[in-house]
């Protein structure tokens, strides 16, 4: 056996080699989980960032009560928003609050229960038919302009709520008073009760028709406040009093 003096010492280099090379694997390994929490803490801050975004523009209509509030249909409205809702707006979005109202009023008109049609999707093919035509669900993945009863102006703005007969259910929501372009009110042969709200009375409203509901209270002057009314049907329900001339 022949000692060669130069073998320790090519030894050490290849050792050398293998260490700078365990060294660069690691660097490597270390940049790579960096960049990965990285990008998970900055789509983490994307979605903080959204979410305050709508819960700030949603304040505008609801206080932060009834945002933080699960069994509020404001709350319910907002987490369907910011969480549930496919289309994902962001907060400047000129049709944020007009979907959140229209939510909101989804949720405030199925108290005891789902609408007997047209309600969301749970499972269900994405389409129902209402008045003979087939149309989206409410809550579905799609311009609200599409749901079933909802008419909207060139602009994409709500005009109309033709809902009779879907098995509404509920207090008469006040908040769809912020739907100011609105001209249009059916929600004729339902379960809803309580007052007529007068926030109502400050909406551009031609045409009411609340028929065959269990709404309660006086009917008065607050009707003559309507002065773009043309058609009203109030028959069927608890109301007193006589109308104004």
């Amino acid at each position: 056996i022949q000692f060669d003096p130069d073998s320790k010492t090519h030894q050490q280099k290849h050792r050398r080699y293998r260490l700078y090379g365990a060294l660069v694997l690691l660097v490597v390994a270390v940049v790579a989980v960096g960049v990965a929490i990285g990008v998970t803490s900055s789509g983490s801050d994307t979605k903080e960032i959204r979410r305050r975004g709508i819960r700030e523009q949603a304040s505008l209509i609801a206080s932060f009560d009834e945002l933080d509030d699960p069994a509020d249909p404001y709350g319910q409205a907002v987490d369907w928003i910011i969480y549930r809702d496919e289309l994902q707006l962001l907060p400047n979005d000129q049709y944020l609050l007009q979907r959140f109202l229209v939510a909101y009023f989804y949720f405030a008109t199925s108290v005891d229960n789902d609408w007997n049609t047209c309600g969301p999707l749970d499972g269900r093919s994405s389409f129902c038919d209402y008045q003979g035509q087939r149309n989206y669900r409410w809550l579905s993945a799609t311009p609200l302009c599409q749901w079933a009863g909802i008419r909207c102006d060139e602009e994409k703005f709500v005009r109309q709520l033709d809902l009779v007969g879907l098995g509404l259910n509920g207090p008469l929501p006040d908040g769809i008073f912020h739907l100011r372009n609105i001209t249009y009110i059916a929600l004729g042969d339902n379960a809803l009760y309580g007052s007529i709200p007068e926030l109502w009375y400050t909406l551009p409203l031609e045409s009411l028709f609340l028929s065959s509901n269990r709404i309660t209270g006086t009917m008065g002057d607050e009707i003559g406040q309507l002065q773009n009314l043309t058609s009203l049907n109030l028959d069927g329900n608890l109301l007193s009093g006589e109308l104004p001339d």
